[in-house]
């Protein structure tokens, strides 16, 4: 492992409060501060730790979408530093708790400076008379107010407050004390506030001073309203759909009433406190949709539109369904007294579907355990227009996750032709985490949890698919996992999209000639939001349906996207067929990608062979939202090919290959055959390295009792090391017969 290197397993769940040695769950890498960066670290800021926290909970409605990301930037690292203070990492020093306390100083003081504080009040000497009365118009729902109090050059100090507006006199409770030097940034939680329009005193006084140096009022106004009624329509039918209500021009979210609560069914289990890239939690029951371009943000799940008092002026409404389906944003005013009713007709800008092509996230989380969960998931399946969702158990070297009702075919469920099919993520461990979908029992024993040779036999058995997730991302270990089970051949798929597109560890595979089906997962509620990133799989002109799409999915005809869509063939082959040859035809490669103008439109359309672009389409004007390539291209001695396409907002689509197969060739890349085993046996290296760490740590008695994870690679080392014995001597087999296939064709060129 590097040392500048947390495993991200590890590193998720120490960041969520896990006990050391106890270390599975999702995430990314935890980058090591360098020495130059821990010499940058300045005095702590006062108060802000707990200031954030409070903000980041209860006063996110207060700041705007920039404000946030600033906001969310300072929590994380807070939250790092709480739990290196708590002795939650192993091998990281004190000194990294410092750093993460600065730069949660430094975004928060960005906060601040970007003008956050509604009323900010100056007594530098020489400044402007700040104003002695301030009228608020409360809405209702946030029940924070930020003031920022300047006595002169000074450090920035934070208070975390309550404001009671209810007695009748001048009170204590309506007094905020400052710093003499500096500035003081209150964040006050407002208590009480009266129905009608109210005005209170407030007090300022110098801390240790025993009387106020000036005195200001406040206004309360609630606000006049207005009542919003929006209904979202597909066809005639009302449509589940993403809607984000931000009001204007200061672009606070509000929370539409009726928003789907799924508290009981992620929150609660992955217990996440919004750290950014890590869930999508957002504020008030939203979640953060990351698709590339201008409508990602926060959202709420509305299974139908929404109706509620809102106060009156200018309104921005967002609905988004999916990829496939234009967003739809426009200002709505809402006048005191009266209704505004709104109807939004969604329109698809292109149906996979009408052509044979399904989506489906092979990851998503959720507990499933009665007909009320499953109904929030289909209303959730079906608001970003997801066909199957495969809703996954999860499991650790201590317990399961996210629990399901059952496995199977009785235990699916299903609205409106949008399924739920319960499968598993589980083993997540030191080889990385693996998937299971359409099963009929949960695959687990915790006595062969790291041997994944028997975990493929029982997922084949039931007839369920086996894979690597993380692939794309290359993150959680996926890399130890397909180094060590690529050899036995035993995957039907991997995931190469989460969040965005990732061919790395895709293509080394590819490369040495396995075949692996391309798909991708959200990861729910740990990577992305339920159907932000998809997989197509082609049913042609079979009737859509849950063993259909599985029975695709295990033949290979499938692409990814986040936003253009793909059609490809070889020959009239399409994704995961093969194209069987006898001498040098060449081959007729056709590819088309198109996607929605000024947003996944492509710009870029790729043939990818053996690592190798060898076609390319560009868009010429702004205007176009297709690209077409047609090429002729050499069989050789057997090969793969892919199409792959970038949208104009970055977003991103893949195809699994089609094959060509000659005689008995493999279809891989000669080229690089040597590099990728050196890559695959290094990873093979790295798992005994880790054996052999937890033996001499266990030998030295500097193994926890509690440290379940090391203990399960303990007792099953000999099992583990069997299988990377097993791997390396087939890799050694597949370089010789590349260095005999590699020799015949330089004797063939000769000739």
């Amino acid at each position: 492992m590097h040392p500048k290197t947390i495993s991200a397993v590890r590193f998720l769940f120490l960041l969520l409060g896990g006990g050391p040695g106890v270390l599975w769950a999702h995430g990314g890498d935890y980058p090591r501060p360098t020495g130059e960066e821990l010499a940058q670290i300045q005095p702590p800021l006062e108060g802000a730790a707990p200031f954030a926290r409070e903000l980041s909970e209860q006063g996110r409605t207060l700041l705007n979408e920039e404000q946030l990301k600033r906001l969310n930037e300072a929590a994380t690292h807070y939250r790092y530093m709480e739990n290196i203070q708590a002795g939650r990492y192993p091998n990281i020093q004190p000194r990294d708790a410092e750093y993460h306390r600065w730069r949660g100083d430094q975004a928060l003081r960005g906060l601040i400076e970007s003008g956050a504080p509604s009323w900010r009040l100056d007594f530098a000497p020489g400044a402007t008379p700040p104003e002695l009365h301030r009228r608020l118009d409360f809405d209702g729902f946030n029940h924070h107010l930020m003031w920022a109090v300047k006595m002169g050059e000074g450090p920035l100090r934070f208070v975390l407050q309550d404001l009671s507006l209810k007695s009748e006199r001048y009170a204590k409770h309506r007094t905020l004390t400052v710093a003499a030097q500096g500035t003081t940034c209150f964040l006050l939680r407002l208590r009480d506030v009266p129905t009608e329009t109210a005005t209170v005193a407030i007090q300022i006084r110098k801390a240790g001073q025993p009387r106020a140096f000036s005195w200001h009022s406040l206004t309360v106004n609630p606000a006049a309203k207005g009542q919003l009624a929006v209904e979202v329509f597909d066809g005639e039918q009302p449509a589940p759909a993403l809607v984000r209500l931000r009001s204007l021009p200061s672009g606070a979210l509000w929370a539409p009433q009726g928003a789907l609560d799924l508290t009981s069914q992620l929150h609660d289990v992955s217990q996440l406190e919004s750290p950014p890239r890590l869930d999508i939690y957002g504020p008030m029951g939203s979640f953060e949709l990351r698709v590339p371009g201008r409508f990602a943000g926060h959202y709420w799940v509305l299974p139908a539109g929404f109706e509620m008092a809102v106060p009156a002026g200018e309104w921005e409404l967002t609905v988004w369904r999916g990829i496939e389906t234009t967003p739809i944003q426009r200002t709505v005013s809402v006048a005191a007294g009266q209704w505004t009713r709104e109807r939004l007709d969604l329109e698809r800008w292109t149906d996979m579907a009408a052509r044979g092509w399904y989506s489906g996230d092979d990851h998503v989380h959720a507990q499933m355990l009665g007909s009320a969960d499953a109904g929030r998931l289909l209303a959730f399946t079906r608001a970003m227009d997801i066909r199957v969702s495969n809703i996954l158990a999860m499991g650790d070297s201590q317990r399961t996750y996210y629990a399901q009702r059952g496995f199977g075919p009785e235990f699916r469920a299903a609205e409106h032709g949008y399924w739920l099919v319960p499968g598993q993520e589980d083993p997540r461990s030191m080889l990385g985490h693996n998937i299971g979908l359409n099963l009929t029992s949960f695959a687990r024993d915790l006595d062969r949890y790291l041997l994944l040779d028997w975990l493929a036999t029982e997922i084949h058995a039931q007839g369920g698919l086996f894979g690597q997730t993380h692939v794309g991302q290359n993150v959680c270990e996926a890399h130890r996992g397909m180094a060590l089970m690529l050899p036995f051949e035993v995957y039907d798929f991997c995931s190469i999209m989460q969040g965005g597109l990732g061919t790395e560890l895709y293509y080394d595979a590819l490369d040495l000639g396995f075949r692996l089906t391309a798909t991708a997962g959200s990861d729910m509620p740990y990577g992305g939001v339920l159907g932000d990133v998809r997989v197509y799989a082609h049913l042609g002109m079979e009737p859509f349906s849950p063993d259909a799409w599985f029975d695709a999915v295990r033949a290979g005809h499938t692409y990814v996207s986040n936003g253009p869509m793909l059609e490809f063939t070889v020959n009239e082959a399409i994704p995961g067929e093969t194209i069987s040859v006898s001498d040098d035809t060449p081959l007729r490669v056709e590819a088309r990608a198109w996607g929605l103008a000024g947003e996944s439109a492509p710009v870029e359309l790729e043939i990818v062979s053996l690592s190798e672009v060898v076609g390319k389409a560009r868009r010429n004007s702004d205007g176009e939202t297709s690209l077409s390539l047609r090429m002729e291209l050499s069989p050789g001695e057997g090969r793969w090919i892919v199409a792959r396409a970038r949208g104009e907002n970055g977003s991103a689509a893949h195809t699994t290959p089609v094959w060509v197969q000659r005689g008995e060739n493999r279809h891989w890349n000669l080229t690089r055959v040597d590099a990728v085993i050196n890559k695959q046996l290094a990873a093979l290296d790295e798992i005994e390295s880790v054996i052999k760490d937890v033996e001499q740590r266990d030998a030295a008695g500097q193994l926890s009792p509690f440290d379940f994870w090391d203990r399960l690679i303990l007792k099953q080392a000999e099992s583990v090391r069997d299988l990377v014995r097993r791997s390396r001597n087939r890799y050694e087999i597949l370089r010789q017969q590349a260095r005999r296939a590699a020799e015949s064709r330089m004797r063939q060129g000769s000739q």
